[in-house]
């Protein structure tokens, strides 16, 4: 969430979690054409509202625009999106119809959002862990409320919150937290955040569990650094914890006092801006033995890397990026004896979807025009045996002989490749508004041996879509 404010931006803000506009202010900001964004995020609409008049006023800004629901005027606002599509792999042919819409309402500084969310069909794109009724999958997305100053803001409520490059908190899936963040002077810059994990019921007593985090970022640009550090706690009969609510506490520290077995991890992100270049990278450390005095001090580090680097190939007519990047987290990452404290919401990672013990190498290159939005990218993954779900067996303690190697075990190696190209128009005017509709398709590919980390086994699986989309924005209520 980037916290600066020029003379034209409305005080109420709204979080931005489309990746259309994320994708394209990127792109602006890697050609220097707005200012570069915090590796805390998500990306917010005052930043879109920095945007120059000169940029807007292009073509490829106007469909990014009808894209967005927001105003920057007070009054309450109903959205919505709708899409339709066909998905087709080796085995089966779907139909997926979804929803993606709700209310937003912006008066001062204050501003809310409630957006809910809908699948129906066998979407074969994604593994849905939430309850289905009669082939119907729905969810809350975001429902919050928010307060922005010209410096801080405060929020409440379910929303997306990712960091760095994803390594440890991607923002993948929402959850219900408290955040704030202030900028002091010109250069730092502080963030903090508590939120409510899924729990469940152990041996009778319900578990509850809590990610707690708190950022300091420092920025002289063009490079802008940011050290983290993150924790998961929880258990039968444990709430929140004042020292992890405030922010200014050392939670590793506090944890070892207390003596808690909390997950704590450190986690540093770094961005560098120099139009038509940017490097960006993470290294997240959750564990790293200093001594190697005893059997349980042979425990393996426990780590994360990426790096990122993006060029703007072209820049008029259209924006043209390439971008190559590779991440790695090394196995029992993101893992913990007590299951109430491994890092994953609804049985899903919270950092990168891999989940641990694996590295991936890609290479993409992006182009968006005024109508149009494509993307191509290659990449080759390696995924060992190991997973944040695993028993917390620790052989390392039990066997002297014992060593790690990455990825471990048998490995699987996958190949791959995927295209997605989306074309947007404008079609009807309704209530004298231009409505947005899209025609988009994905083809996949990928071929893997040892598939399931299962020696000898290889397989090829592809997967192709076309769907049709329409959205719409409409304020119904002025303030």
């Amino acid at each position: 969430l980037l916290l600066f404010v020029a003379s034209n931006i409305t005080a109420a803000d709204f979080t931005v979690i489309d990746d259309k506009f994320n994708s394209y202010y990127y792109d602006l900001e890697l050609r220097g054409l707005v200012e570069p964004a915090s590796l805390y995020g998500p990306l917010t609409y005052r930043q879109y509202q920095s945007i120059p008049d000169s940029t807007r006023e292009t073509s490829i800004s106007h469909y990014r625009e009808l894209g967005l629901p927001f105003s920057g005027s007070e009054q309450m606002r109903l959205f919505g999106q709708v899409e339709a599509q066909l998905l087709k792999n080796k085995n089966k042919l779907s139909t997926v119809g979804e929803f993606h819409g709700g209310m937003l309402l912006g008066s001062g500084r204050w501003s809310s959002a409630a957006v809910y969310e809908g699948i129906s069909g066998d979407d074969l794109s994604s593994n849905y862990y939430g309850y289905q009724w009669r082939g119907v999958k729905a969810k809350t997305g975001q429902v919050y409320v928010r307060w922005s100053g010209d410096k801080s803001f405060f929020q409440i409520g379910k929303d997306q919150i990712n960091c760095g490059l994803g390594l440890t908190l991607s923002g993948r899936d929402p959850y219900e937290n408290i955040q704030g963040g202030v900028t002091l002077g010109d250069h730092l810059k502080l963030y903090g955040f508590v939120g409510k994990l899924d729990g469940w019921l152990k041996d009778s007593v319900f578990v509850n569990r809590y990610l707690a985090g708190h950022r300091a970022e420092i920025s002289f640009p063009p490079f802008q650094l940011g050290f983290n550090e993150y924790v998961i706690y929880g258990g039968p009969g444990r709430n929140v914890e004042l020292y992890y609510l405030i922010p200014l506490y050392l939670y590793q520290g506090e944890q070892i006092n207390r003596q808690f077995d909390d997950n704590v991890i450190w986690n540093a992100d770094f961005k560098i801006v120099k139009p038509p270049f940017r490097l960006s990278g993470e290294v997240t450390i959750d564990d790293f033995q200093i001594e190697r005095k005893t059997a349980g001090d042979q425990e393996p580090t426990e780590a994360g890397f990426g790096l990122q680097a993006d060029w703007a190939v072209i820049s008029s007519p259209c924006f043209v990026t390439t971008s190559l990047s590779y991440r790695m987290i090394t196995g029992w990452t993101y893992n913990q004896s007590k299951d109430w404290n491994r890092f994953l919401f609804e049985s899903q990672p919270i950092g990168s979807e891999e989940g641990n013990d694996f590295d991936r190498l890609s290479w993409k290159l992006t182009a968006n025009s005024s109508a149009w939005i494509g993307s191509a990218e290659v990449f080759y993954k390696r995924k060992g045996q190991g997973s944040i779900e695993d028993p917390w067996t620790e052989p390392w303690a039990h066997d002297s002989t014992w060593h790690e190697t990455f990825p471990t075990g048998v490995v699987e190696k996958t190949l791959g490749c995927q295209i997605n190209l989306e074309w947007q128009t404008t079609v009807i005017k309704i209530l004298n508004q231009n409505r947005l509709m899209n025609v988009f398709g994905l083809w996949r590919y990928e071929n893997s041996q040892n598939y399931d980390n299962i020696s000898g086994q290889n397989r090829s699986q592809w997967l192709a879509g076309l769907g049709l989309g329409f959205s719409f924005s409409q304020g119904i209520i002025n303030f």
